[in-house]
């Protein structure tokens, strides 16, 4: 699987996206940052649950930014 970061650290670049816990269906306790320009890869079987999904227009943001960074747009 490729996955990107989430971090709450406050890092502001081109690529990165904000996210607030109104933007998750998930257990996001504090406003964060997507990361698509922090990819990296593992093994689907080690992944033991998920904790949330990303609304349509955030992730819809961040696939906006990964095209961007392959220089698909």
């Amino acid at each position: 699987m490729v996955l990107c970061q989430i971090t709450s650290r406050h890092v502001r670049d081109e690529f990165a996206v904000s996210i607030t816990p109104g933007d998750t269906s998930g257990k996001l306790l504090i406003d964060s940052n997507v990361r698509p320009n922090k990819l990296f890869t593992t093994e689907k079987s080690i992944i033991l649950y998920k904790i949330g999904t990303l609304c349509e227009e955030k992730l819809a943001s961040v696939q906006s930014k990964l095209a961007d960074l392959f220089g698909l747009n």
